[in-house]
């Protein structure tokens, strides 16, 4: 076997080994044991630690560093989808994009249902049925507008701020856990990049989430050459 598949094949042995001791086939059970039986190794001398070691990087060796950057955020983001869903166990949101909505009505009085949804990032459907969602929990309330009554405002209800205060308190301890792996402000350098891309692809997902990839790809590059 091609030695850039050997990290490829450890991962199928230790999974063949969680599957064997626990009779589960979940990936985040498999995750969390797999964190634990590393530490156990680690401290009981079995493996030795290699300074910044980086598994996509190990499993992913031919990436170029745009690639494996772009990897690196797509990674990010299913940890912070992971460890979310423990954080807000007991709450009856329980994804990012729940909270996510219930805060961005926490900061306004009410919002058009289309503008909740652009606000948050997601398509149009999958927003709605976010909204019904919170509404079906008395989270959220949707009413008429007053100055245009076919358009409808939502706004967060009574306990929907009760939710947003726990939810609130678990997300400040989420954010400190998953810094953790800096010392002081570490993180800072990066804010301005990831700052930049935002800016960037938020106005193309806002005003252009309609064009198909061959537009899209040229509007980008009309846009970078802009610069």
């Amino acid at each position: 076997m091609p030695k850039k598949y050997e990290s490829i094949q450890q991962l199928i042995g230790y999974w063949q080994q969680f599957e064997e001791t626990t009779g589960s086939s979940s990936i985040d059970d498999f995750c969390e044991w797999l964190r634990l039986s590393l530490s156990n190794e680690l401290k009981n001398g079995c493996i030795k630690p290699e300074k910044h070691t980086n598994l996509s990087q190990q499993m992913n060796p031919d990436l170029s560093p745009r690639q494996h950057f772009m990897l690196l955020i797509s990674r990010l983001s299913r940890y912070q989808e992971f460890y979310i869903k423990r954080f807000f166990e007991g709450l009856p949101i329980n994804t990012i994009t729940e909270f996510n909505f219930l805060f961005s009505l926490n900061k306004n009085t009410a919002l058009k249902k289309t503008d909740v949804i652009h606000l948050n990032l997601v398509e149009y459907t999958t927003g709605v049925d976010i909204l019904k969602r919170l509404t079906r929990m008395n989270l959220v309330k949707e009413f008429r507008d007053d100055q245009d009554r076919r358009n409808k405002r939502i706004r967060i209800t009574a306990e929907g701020k009760k939710v947003l205060i726990e939810a609130l308190l678990r997300i400040n301890k989420l954010f400190e856990v998953f810094l953790n792996c800096f010392d002081n402000n570490q993180w800072q350098p990066v804010l301005p990049v990831l700052s930049v891309m935002d800016e960037f692809h938020n106005d193309v997902f806002i005003k252009h989430a309609d064009k198909s990839y061959f537009e899209l790809i040229h509007l980008i590059d009309s846009q970078k050459n802009k610069k």
